[in-house]
């Protein structure tokens, strides 16, 4: 058997070549590197709604926030109406008052990771036609 019959028997018995798992492990790195920077450009830099916004405040701050947000919107002795007008667009429901006095209730509830569900509510009160208050409150319970 020559040099070469030889060199050939021992390369096809299964092993792998020189520099194989080397490359294989390069490879690897940097699949993970790509990986990695695209998780971050998509998730880690996506800004967050004002929703998020005031849940991730916690339920005191986040319901002080939202109502002093609704107070810039519509200051008391102000037409209701653009405050009403942001909390829907920002995703909430609103209920109008049976006339015009009375109160406008807001919602929008966001069921969250681990089985729990986080309503928030606003409450503009209404005295002929404007604005008279706002309370607002921010909750979080567990999902049976």
């Amino acid at each position: 058997m020559s040099g070469y019959d030889r060199s050939r028997q021992q390369n096809t018995g299964g092993g792998m070549q020189p520099g194989t798992l080397s490359r294989a492990l390069l490879f690897g790195i940097i699949l993970a590197a790509i990986l990695a920077g695209v998780s971050w450009m998509i998730g880690a830099n996506k800004p967050r709604t004002p929703i998020e916004e005031y849940i991730r405040q916690g339920e005191r701050a986040g319901a002080a926030a939202l109502s002093r947000d609704i107070t810039e919107w519509a200051p008391t002795g102000a037409d209701p109406g653009p405050a009403v007008q942001r909390l829907t667009a920002i995703g909430f429901s609103c209920a109008a008052p049976g006339g015009i006095s009375g109160d406008w209730t807001c919602t929008v509830r966001v069921p969250e990771r681990e089985r729990r569900l986080t309503t928030i509510q606003a409450t503009l009160r209404s005295q002929n036609g404007v604005m008279a208050g706002v309370s607002a409150s921010i909750t979080v319970r567990n999902m049976q």
